[in-house]
């Protein structure tokens, strides 16, 4: 159990709560200690007294309650540089966001609970679903680095200047929306571009932007005539995905 500095009442050996850094179970008064048993009995549905007392720890940690973002990118900052040492610069907002708007999305789902993996299945986020995260936010720099080669290749092609630069718009606003992870609409129809785009003949689209972007985006329209994305969202997406390929 984590918790801030509080005042606690504790046997008279053992001294004051504010004092401490680590409170055992033992060195609670008795009255208090009952009512915590009593919780912990009744919130378990337990016939018996649980065996506990001695295992079990008040833990104060350094986290400033009211400062808690602050502190938390901190500690995500210097847990990515323990990753990527190599790697001095972290878009800390989005990846705080996004870990964030995961674990808020995971709390507000309620179920009966029937066991602890289902807890875990639930309320938890695995290693693989952290490690997914983070292959979201671009730590190498690629997303900016791929824009240079495309950017290159449409002005080679001779592609309209605004057009470029609504491409490139898009793309930035790409980059934000491949780290939200909870986005599950346009997960879906990135999908689906990907899917036409695989289907695409590369060897009858010279063109980049003229031959295989606008051929992408005409049949994708065919098949979600109804999407909600934006033309140029939809054109970098297909550029991105074409890059993957």
């Amino acid at each position: 159990m984590v918790l801030g500095y509080f005042e606690i009442s504790l046997q008279s050996h053992a001294g004051k709560s504010t004092a401490k850094k680590s409170i055992c179970f033992t060195d609670i008064e008795q009255k208090d200690l009952n009512k915590i048993i009593t919780t912990i009995k009744t919130e378990h549905a337990l016939q018996d007294e649980p065996d506990f007392i001695e295992i079990t720890f008040l833990e104060v940690t350094d986290l400033n309650i009211k400062d808690r973002e602050t502190y938390m990118k901190g500690k995500l900052h210097d847990f990515l540089e323990s990753m990527y040492p190599n790697h001095g610069r972290f878009r800390l907002s989005l990846i705080y966001n996004t870990i964030f708007g995961e674990i808020k999305r995971k709390n507000d789902y309620e179920w009966k609970v029937s066991d602890f993996d289902e807890v875990k299945k639930h309320k938890g986020i695995s290693r693989s679903e952290f490690q997914n995260m983070l292959n979201h936010f671009d730590i190498d720099d690629e997303f900016e680095q791929t824009w240079e080669e495309i950017s290159k290749r449409l002005n080679s092609e001779k592609v309209n200047f605004k057009v470029i630069m609504k491409l490139k718009a898009a793309w930035k606003e790409l980059e934000i929306t491949q780290m939200e992870v909870t986005n599950e609409y346009f997960q879906s129809q990135q999908l689906v571009i990907r899917e036409v785009l695989k289907e695409k003949d590369e060897q009858s689209a010279p063109l980049l932007y003229q031959d295989l972007v606008e051929s992408v985006y005409f049949d994708y329209k065919q098949r979600e005539p109804q999407s909600m994305l934006d033309e140029y969202i939809i054109k970098a997406t297909t550029l991105l995905e074409y890059c993957r390929l």
